[in-house]
């Protein structure tokens, strides 16, 4: 009997760790099923060029992406870019801005093309921060524009039709205020209570711009838009608490990371990806299946890029999504 128990103890360890595996390698690679390519990947990334390295950390930033999910590079949003040219690119050396270099090395992995756009630069603008988007060579970017949203905010947008399959789609990109410590003149005579208050209160209107500029460019028989970027908030997943500017989103948009929120193990995500409702969006033609979640762990992990130890690529974790698209 004792020699039965013993099998059955080995047989249920055996299985045990069975489970476990899959477990630990769904984690490492998203999770959802992937049987074939997907139509689009979309990525959000906040690059943080300030912090140190910046030429490796986008060099890292390229080869995570492509260790991820080595099909296309899809579409892509970038946060905190540098103001002026990157002469210091790692592959082909300079650059008009930091986006065509991160496209340079994602090039250089997927032997796909990729063609990079940022936010306007002109006189008016020197004191906005500066957005990127990047777009592989399955879509035709047939316009781009970008509107200040307000305390040097900006949302970008590229407009994009599919050269095989020949729908349309606006793709957005954005950067909502964070909560910076307030003066005593913002309190008199904006009525902050504190920088929560002040960034709630930004957020909120940032939002609000961000909804108006959207629905007013959907046309009848594109894509639902898509919006990424790092919106500096979101839903509590855990006490369900959200402020305004979620709340705002919500309305119009729907969030892929809902669908995964128990594996999330943040309760709140700063960097979102958001699609419009058929509801809001009437005229759009066809809609996104969602397929499986990209988020890439980079935030305080250590890594080697060209035998350099960075100690994180970002102080974010990339979040990413692919799609079938059906019309």
């Amino acid at each position: 009997m004792k020699k039965f128990e013993n099998i059955d103890r080995k047989k249920i360890i055996s299985i045990f760790l069975g489970i476990m595996f899959i477990i630990i390698s769904t984690i490492s690679y998203g999770h959802g099923q992937e049987k074939k390519e997907a139509d689009l990947i979309v990525r959000t990334i906040n690059v943080k060029e300030a912090a140190a390295d910046y030429p490796l950390r986008l060099r890292g930033i390229a080869e995570e992406f492509h260790h991820d999910y080595p099909k296309q590079i899809g579409l892509i949003g970038m946060q905190e870019l540098k103001r002026e040219k990157m002469g210091d690119c790692l592959y082909g050396k300079s650059y008009d801005n930091d986006a065509k270099c991160l496209a340079a090395e994602l090039t250089s992995l997927y032997r796909q093309n990729a063609e990079a756009r940022i936010s306007e630069r002109h006189w008016l603008q020197r004191l906005q921060e500066s957005l990127g988007i990047i777009v592989d060579d399955k879509w035709r970017i047939l316009d781009e524009k970008s509107w200040s949203i307000g305390n040097n905010r900006t949302l970008l947008e590229v407009f994009l039709e599919h050269k095989t399959k020949g729908y349309k789609l606006r793709f957005y990109n954005t950067h909502f205020s964070s909560n910076k410590p307030i003066k005593w003149y913002q309190k008199l005579w904006y009525g902050y209570t504190s920088s929560q208050d002040q960034g709630e209160k930004r957020r909120s209107a940032q939002a609000s711009k961000v909804i108006q500029i959207v629905r007013e460019r959907a046309k009848p028989g594109e894509l639902p838009p898509i919006v990424v970027g790092d919106f500096n908030s979101g839903r509590n997943f855990v006490t369900g608490e959200v402020e305004i500017s979620v709340q705002k989103m919500e309305g119009f948009f729907w969030r892929p990371l809902d669908k995964f929120q128990k594996f999330c193990s943040a309760s709140i995500v700063l960097d979102n990806i958001y699609i419009g409702k058929k509801e809001s969006f009437p005229n759009s033609k066809g809609y996104f299946q969602l397929i499986k979640w990209h988020r890439i762990s980079m935030r305080k992990k250590p890594i080697f890029v060209d035998g350099h130890k960075i100690d994180e690529l970002t102080d974010h974790n990339p979040e990413g999504f692919s799609f079938d698209i059906h019309i």
